[in-house]
């Protein structure tokens, strides 16, 4: 008992991990969110049914967009423990362990003070961006462990030129690839460059083993591209992306993440050169002013000890070019989403953990400290804001002051770290575990698919005897937990089954065809992942739902 009250005093920061899990585990079971990690999860659970790995499909269609790891993963995870919501969760949340082991000992590797790689760990983990992928999991909470682990692996072999690091690195590039495509490589590749370049260690090119990496790496893709051969390569007459002759190769490789920056995809959108910044603005809550200090900061130092000899741990200047590259590449590319940056947030938390443990990071000026003492309030009132939207129940509000109450007890024992961090620390978990605990419940709620199929499931109503009308059909395999049967518009086929789950245009087109039935339900919903000012507003909430009817076909 003593040695444990000891390292709690010692190392009071890492307690701060266990109300971080308990909010994981907490969004472990909520329903997985459309499109994406709703799209992901039915195509791991068509996966388990059909036992087709090397050949991906989506509803029966093959499919050619994400390589397949995710998939792999959550199958095995399905075969071991069914399909759930937390079964599909589960392996990319596990690799949240890699993900926080490689920054810490990355981070060892860069600048060896273990309360830099404290900080930047604890950082990491209480990025708003980390909060949200561990629920709403696509490819990229993967993709970012994979990426820093990598990153980690080559420092390490650069060092030292051991065959472990070297079959590491390799092995995490060729595992990050198989997750997003030629990112995965493409961000380690670019932070080890500018490491080599800022420690001399060109040379490292010279030793035979290096060679060997892109073999590694190929052999870690030749299951996938065997797959996309058979699927695509080898059948120029089937008709994929709307066009004919695709080559699933040439999309992995080039089209699939490149073509989105050239503009060799199809998929564009409108938005412009500053939307990654402007997401960076909640996406690094509550570190986001911090991370812009702390670039600039790599950089100006970077600039300073340029004519050094040895540059060896005095800066993570590497890391900052391995952020602001992708970051400008991804800035101009044609189409952008949020969660395209999260590749490098382990490496925003390294910078911001490195600034954070300098002599202005541990007494931070006025400039700093009023900004992000308003990020702070800014926060508890977001406490206050889902109270708004979508009313509470009392006991939500004693578990709330007892879990912050403790949060904040653990927090206060590390008197090292300056208050206002302690508070954003404090604040950004408390706000995530009241989202977990009732905005996120309370909003999926208005998720149509999953909503309908969990009242059929109650009422005991066969998802084999009912017929989708028109439905989000992306998550309808994982929600349903089988095939089911699906059509975008009225078909005659209808008739043959007992039930009709429709929307609005699905049921029109039903009494156009003189179809009789009798409503069962109605449920009403929202696109979950676009929220917008007047769905939140609970005075205009109903002008934006979409609705769903389950109907009983009345048979003649």
């Amino acid at each position: 008992m003593t040695a444990f009250v000891t390292s709690f005093r010692q190392q009071p920061l890492w307690w701060s991990l266990i109300p971080i899990s308990i909010i994981w585990i907490m969004g472990m079971n909520l329903p997985v969110m459309e499109i994406d990690a709703a799209q992901y999860a039915s195509i791991a659970a068509e996966m388990h049914d059909n036992r087709s790995f090397l050949q991906v499909f989506f509803n029966g269609s093959d499919y050619l967009d994400k390589p397949p790891l995710l998939f792999w993963l959550s199958a095995w995870s399905f075969d071991l423990f069914g399909i759930h919501n937390w079964s599909y969760r589960l392996p990319s949340m596990l690799s949240m362990i890699l993900g926080l082991w490689s920054i810490y000992h990355l981070s060892l590797k860069l600048i060896p003070e273990k309360r830099t790689a404290q900080l930047a760990t604890i950082v990491y983990a209480t990025l708003q961006s980390t909060f949200l992928f561990m629920h709403d999991i696509r490819t990229d909470t993967l993709l970012a462990h994979l990426v820093v682990f990598t990153i980690w692996q080559g420092v390490v072999y650069l060092d030292d030129k051991k065959w472990l690091p070297l079959i590491g690195f390799a092995s995490g590039a060729g595992l990050a690839m198989l997750t997003k495509g030629p990112i995965g490589i493409m961000v380690p590749a670019i932070a080890l460059l500018a490491h080599t370049w800022w420690t001399h260690q060109w040379k490292v090119f010279l030793n035979p083993k290096t060679w060997l990496i892109p073999l590694i790496v190929f052999l870690w893709l030749v299951p996938m591209l065997y797959g996309l051969y058979h699927q695509f390569d080898l059948h120029p007459e089937k008709t994929v992306l709307n066009r004919q002759g695709v080559s699933g190769i040439y999309f992995y490789f080039w089209e699939q993440s490149f073509g989105r920056i050239t503009g060799a995809s199809s998929w564009q959108d409108n938005t412009g050169p500053d939307y990654f910044f402007l997401n960076s603005l909640w996406s690094l809550l509550p570190w986001t002013i911090l991370f812009w200090i702390a670039l600039v900061w790599e950089f100006i130092l970077m600039f300073r000890l340029r004519t050094q000899e040895n540059r060896s741990g005095t800066a993570f200047s590497v890391l900052a070019l391995g952020i602001l590259i992708p970051f400008i590449a991804f800035s101009f590319a044609h189409y952008k989403l949020p969660h395209y940056l999260f590749v490098v947030s382990p490496l925003q938390a390294l910078l911001i953990g490195a600034w954070m443990n300098t002599e202005k990071g541990r007494t931070p000026s006025l400039p700093v400290l009023v900004p992000q003492a308003l990020i702070v309030l800014i926060l508890i009132l977001g406490i206050g804001a889902t109270v708004w939207v979508f009313p509470v129940m009392w006991w939500k509000w004693i578990i709330l002051v007892l879990f912050a109450g403790g949060l904040v007890y653990i927090i206060r024992r590390s008197r090292e770290l300056a208050r206002i961090w302690q508070w954003s620390i404090a604040a950004i978990i408390s706000l995530n575990f009241w989202l977990n605990l009732h905005f996120y419940p309370e909003l999926m709620h208005y998720q149509l698919t999953s909503q309908a199929i969990s009242y059929m499931k109650s009422e005991n109503i066969p998802i084999s005897t009912t017929a989708f009308l028109g439905v989000s059909k992306f998550g309808l395999y994982f929600f349903a937990g089988q095939k089911v049967a699906y059509t975008e518009h009225w078909d005659p086929a209808l008739l043959q089954f007992k039930y009709v789950l429709a929307t609005d245009k699905g049921l029109q087109e039903m009494d156009r065809n003189s179809m009789r039935y009798s409503i069962l339900n109605i449920f009403k919903g929202f696109p979950v992942t676009r929220l917008n000012a007047k769905f939140l507003n609970p005075k205009t909430r109903n002008t934006q739902y979409n609705f769903a009817y389950l109907v009983a076909l009345n048979q003649k």
